[in-house]
């Protein structure tokens, strides 16, 4: 099964009829693949059954290019040693994670992990990434859309999906409503305003000489800590201090429900377990 018409061409172009295999090309094709993990799937699957040395060294060409497409962000892949990592990758009856992992890191910066039980996982500088879409319904599905604005019960007037507005600058009274429309606009200026002040700060980090390389997971759960929190709380807190000394397993510690009081802030217990089982879902 061939999950679009970008991933049909691509199969069909590349594998079969481009005999050139223009890297360039694959590059260009595979960045735009929207499902990740159902593509990798299907090369996966495909270099597995197939006989053909010739045919699994091109889906290794794929597989290569589609993981470095991840990680660097121009073409600058052709110097990666890529036909020479997919000529050994087609020495291989079944795909090997591990010895794929190996080789690719060989070529880049990026850390890789291999999870026993999932496919590879790139830890990157966190400032190469977005939130994700699953990272955006987890803040949707916690904060909870209310039409109207509402005290949470700290004195706080919160609208839409936990838009917040500080005392000098209110939009917002309490009883005030607005459409789903419009909390979709204020929660994406808020999550762009979350992600210019999180990059903004592991970019100090950087100039401090500290640098750490997460995961797409951990970088949705940190954004979301900072939403629910607010960006300075979380800066001072223990989580961010433990994550600025790559100190991940005392980070997610840190971020547990500890003296919650869930009858005043409702849902807040869950959502810190799942915060932390998001930022922990690849920590071995």
């Amino acid at each position: 099964m061939v999950y679009n018409y970008l991933e049909y061409n691509l199969l069909n172009e590349s594998l079969i009829l481009n005999e050139g295999f223009d890297i360039k090309t694959i590059f260009n094709m595979v960045k735009n693949i929207k499902n990740n993990n159902n593509f990798l799937s299907r090369m996966v699957n495909l270099f597995n059954s197939s006989k053909n040395r010739h045919l699994k060294k091109k889906i290794g060409v794929i597989i290569t290019v589609f993981y470095l497409t991840s990680i660097l962000s121009d073409c600058s892949i052709e110097n990666r040693n890529i036909e020479k990592i997919a000529d050994k990758v087609s020495t291989a009856t079944v795909f090997d994670y591990k010895e794929f992992t190996k080789l690719l890191s060989f070529n880049t910066k990026t850390k890789i992990l291999y999870p026993e039980t999932e496919n590879m996982i790139l830890l990157k500088d966190p400032t190469k990434f977005k939130l994700s879409d699953e990272g955006r319904e987890f803040i949707k599905s916690h904060e909870k859309l209310r039409l109207r604005s509402y005290d949470l019960g700290d004195n706080k007037i919160l609208t839409g999906y936990g838009h917040f507005e500080q005392d000098t600058n209110k939009t917002f009274q309490l009883g005030d409503s607005i459409t789903v429309e419009e909390a979709e606009i204020l929660f994406e200026k808020d999550v762009k305003q979350k992600e210019y002040e999180l990059k903004r700060m592991f970019k100090q980090w950087k100039n401090e000489g500290i640098e750490i390389l997460i995961s797409q997971e951990m970088y949705d759960a940190i954004l979301d800590v900072a939403y629910n929190m607010g960006f300075y709380a979380f800066k001072a807190s223990d989580f961010c201090k433990e994550l600025k000394q790559g100190n991940f397993e005392t980070a997610a510690e840190k971020i547990k429900p500890k003296d919650v009081n869930d009858l005043k802030f409702p849902g807040l217990f869950d959502r810190r377990m799942d915060q932390y089982k998001l930022f922990t879902k690849y920590l071995s």
